[in-house]
């Protein structure tokens, strides 16, 4: 049951983030920090849940897009768009959402430079643009 309680509780920030209020209210009670730590977890489904979490709550809002920097997502990010990011059970839906955050995230200028001195930064965004599947081209190309 504790095992459950990380992915549930992202997947209901990730269902809050939608509109900008919620958006403001999830970095005014510091919810991205444990957003951004779950993105480590071994655990596939908070995993998901907080790259869902993290992909809304980064979208048109540039605070949230500069804390989530600081907190250090864009290397976890980087490596689970990656199409063998090592993580048995990352799957085109998880690199899908890890991609419209890193989309959201090279809005700000250190967020670019992070994703650029990532080991293999860009590579991961690189081959989502030849994927033959057009819903992870679009964020590729973001």
């Amino acid at each position: 049951e504790d095992a459950l309680r990380p992915a549930l509780a992202a997947q209901a920030f990730a269902l809050c983030a939608t509109n900008a209020e919620s958006r403001l209210a999830i970095r005014l009670v510091d919810a991205l920090r444990p957003l951004v730590h779950l993105l480590a977890s071994p655990d596939r489904e908070a995993r998901y849940s907080a790259l869902g979490a993290l992909m809304y709550a980064t979208q048109a809002e540039q605070t949230n897009q500069l804390k989530c920097r600081e907190l250090g997502a864009v290397r976890p990010l980087v490596r689970l768009v990656q199409p063998s990011s090592g993580v048995a059970d990352t799957d085109a839906d998880a690199q899908l959402r890890a991609a419209w955050t890193l989309s959201n995230l090279s809005c700000d200028a250190g967020s670019a430079t992070q994703m650029r001195e990532a080991p293999n930064g860009y590579e991961g965004l690189t081959a989502l643009l030849r994927s033959a599947a057009p819903s992870l081209q679009r964020p590729a190309a973001a």
